[in-house]
């Protein structure tokens, strides 16, 4: 099928779209009683899936098509991998790889009504491809593809829009030789399991393994790696490999069984919270993972716990053996973890899990989130110059701020440790030099500390996932 779509859709599937479907209900009169344990419980192309009655149900799959193509243009990229995650970043379904002409066709699992419409979910797309930055990866983010008007396609549903498009930014030219891993993880749970490969301590490429615990790890370096897999209530033993020509496939791994899991327990303090949200959460990231110039790491599924503003403690249970870093979750809910490392309770906390063990990972503070308005200020926004300004709303508590500028490859763009504050709750606006103009096409986040210069320390920051712009130069 040739459905390669133009720059603009691409763009839209970046973010800067509204998804809007065309749904209709089916006549489940074909429809039979199924288990779903049974090794071909449904006959020809039907799948055995839940319905809302309780009763699960023979019917034609829920399909996502969609194009893998090179930022920027209407070139397909063939070879990537896709797979469609849930809120806690799941995988619900299983792995598949993009044709020659970048075009994938990727069955979704679904809860159905009895009369075989889908239930209303929404779930992301991870993509990644070899030579290319995986997707999502910051600043970019992935906006959730719904379920809930899913267009009748035969006996089936199809989800086909700009959302289910991705462009991939390919990695710079001139970098040390690579290799892929791929296998497959075995056992109960697998799905969604982070796969790392590690050398010299730090995660060089990762992986989400689908459903059916397959998973490819690109871009890897040649030489000893470390193969490592997380995932909240499964523990995997880890495996030692070597890329020696490029390419290194097949490596199977399993959950052991007989490796107790930890939990980790601890407490949050908010200071100064009050325009917050009425829960939050708390995340573990493997410190393989951990970036500590950006405070941001990989958050493998299962290791996530919401707390409610007006308490403290929170436990994450079935915490497989390692090292983590804690972290406030990377969402919008105008609270930060506090960045003023001078007081108490404000240190990134990391901490070592051994099997069986129960950690107590200590304290930290939470503090109201900057508030940044424009670019990016509340939803991805696509804008017309090179030289954006950027506004914010003043912390009266500030005597300066440090604003930084992050290009899709993570690195820093642009830095200043010295904007002036504003005055009382007005807004605060600075340009960014013409000699700093950024570059048409790319994805950019803009991050904003508040500093007083008594300590000196910093008094709060913007959002994780906030500040995130497209510059599209007419």
């Amino acid at each position: 099928m040739s459905r390669i779509r133009s720059h603009s859709r691409i763009a839209l599937a970046l973010g800067l779209a509204t998804l809007l479907f065309a749904g209709c209900k089916k006549d489940s009169s074909k429809s039979k009683e199924c288990d779903p344990t049974a090794a071909s419980p449904c006959e020809s192309t039907r799948v055995c899936e839940q319905t809302t009655s309780g009763t699960p149900m023979c019917f034609e799959p829920l399909e996502v098509h969609g194009s893998v193509v090179i930022i920027g243009t209407t070139t397909g990229i063939g070879g990537a991998t896709v797979v469609a995650m849930d809120a806690n970043g799941a995988a619900i379904s299983g792995t598949v790889t993009t044709a020659p002409d970048g075009t994938y066709s990727l069955k979704v699992p679904i809860t159905r009504n009895p009369d075989g419409s889908p239930v209303a979910v929404e779930f992301t797309l991870r993509v990644a491809a070899d030579g290319y930055l995986p997707f999502p990866k910051a600043p970019r983010y992935p906006i959730p593809v719904s379920t809930a008007d899913a267009t009748a396609n035969g006996d089936g549903y199809l989800v086909d829009t700009t959302l289910t498009d991705v462009g991939l930014l390919a990695l710079p030219a001139g970098g040390p030789p690579t290799g892929t891993v791929s296998g497959t993880i075995s056992g109960d749970g697998v799905g969604g399991a982070l796969v790392v490969a590690v050398q010299g301590g730090v995660a060089v490429s990762s992986a989400v393994a689908g459903s059916d615990g397959t998973y490819t790890l690109f871009n890897v370096p040649l030489g000893t790696t470390t193969i490592q897999v997380f995932r909240g209530g499964i523990a995997v033993d880890p495996i030692m490999v070597t890329v020696v020509d490029g390419t290194l496939a097949s490596q199977n791994l399993s959950v052991n069984t007989a490796t107790a899991l930890g939990t980790v327990n601890g407490g949050l303090s908010f200071v100064d919270a009050s325009m917050g949200a009425p829960t939050t959460s708390v995340i573990l990231v493997p410190a393989v993972t951990f970036d500590p110039d950006i405070v941001r790491g990989e958050a493998p599924a299962g290791l996530r716990v919401e707390v409610a503003t007006s308490g403290a403690a929170f436990s994450i249970t079935g915490v497989p053996p390692g090292d983590y870093v804690v972290l406030a979750a990377f969402e919008n809910d105008n609270l930060v973890r506090d960045p003023d490392e001078t007081q108490g309770g404000t240190a990134v906390l990391k901490i070592t899990v051994a099997a069986g063990a129960t950690v107590s990972a200590g304290s930290f503070k939470i503090t109201n989130a900057l508030s940044l308005i424009a670019p990016g200020g509340a939803t991805v926004e696509t804008i017309t110059t090179a030289t954006p300004t950027f506004r914010w709303y003043n912390d009266p508590s500030s005597d300066l701020y440090e604003l930084r500028v992050y290009d899709s490859f993570g690195t820093v763009v642009y830095e200043n440790t010295n904007v002036p504050a504003g005055n009382g709750n007005q807004m605060v606006m600075f340009a960014l030099p013409g000699a700093n103009a950024l570059m048409d096409g790319m994805t950019y986040q803009w991050r904003l500390f508040s500093v007083d210069t008594n300590g000196p320390t910093y008094i709060s920051a913007s959002e994780d996932l906030e500040g995130v712009f497209v510059v599209d130069v007419p």
